[in-house]
């Protein structure tokens, strides 16, 4: 799994005075960074998107198989034809930039969809339970190809307290059921929320 994530040098100017972007694309199993491309001045991540796929495929031959996984920034139609024309795969977060297709996935009968994965985890003075929950969608007007979408919930309680927060997202994923159970959608989720921990900590 390749994990895209942008982020601002801290320290590195182009030479009109303006920070560097760079975007990048990170395999997740091991924190490598396979490619990089430079967000362009007065521009944003998007158009960087295409190039960066490009870069990774040179590096590696192809792109066949792979899932990305990204931010919310790039849950685009556009990045979802390149993943697809390449036989790649895309798990993408979906917020209010995409507000049809985010609409959709919030009215989805979750409560009547049962958990597909739940775990549970003690540590750091905290009880931790995740529940991942997954169903075939078709989207009109959202990303343009067969999907499912995902629910993840986390739920975590402080030991010494009680209290309780509960945080969930929603996202979608171009592969079949047959092909991303649960148990691998929430190691693929977690596995990217850990690498872009990484990635704030490290680079900026």
């Amino acid at each position: 799994m390749i994990a895209i994530d942008g982020k601002t040098l801290r320290g590195a100017r182009r030479a009109d005075g303006g920070q560097v972007h760079l975007l990048s694309a990170l395999d997740t199993s091991t924190g490598i960074v396979l490619a990089q491309v430079t967000v362009a001045a007065k521009s944003n991540e998007i158009p960087a998107f295409a190039p960066l796929l490009d870069a990774v495929e040179q590096v590696l031959g192809s792109l066949h198989g792979l899932i990305f996984v990204a931010d919310a920034l790039h849950t685009q139609t556009g990045h979802a034809g390149e993943i697809a024309k390449r036989g790649a795969h895309l798990l993408i977060p979906v917020k209010a930039n995409q507000p049809t297709l985010f609409a959709q996935l919030k009215t989805l009968p979750w409560a009547q969809i049962p958990v597909g994965r739940q775990t549970r985890d003690r540590g750091h003075g905290r009880a931790e339970t995740r529940t991942v929950k997954a169903v075939t969608v078709n989207t009109p007007g959202g990303i343009r190809f067969p999907q499912q979408a995902v629910r993840i919930t986390r739920t975590r309680t402080i030991t010494s307290s009680g209290k309780t927060s509960r945080e969930t997202a929603d996202l979608t994923i171009s592969l079949p059921p047959a092909d991303a159970h649960p148990a691998d959608l929430q190691e693929w989720i977690r596995r990217e929320w850990l690498i872009e921990n990484l990635c704030t900590t490290s680079e900026m």
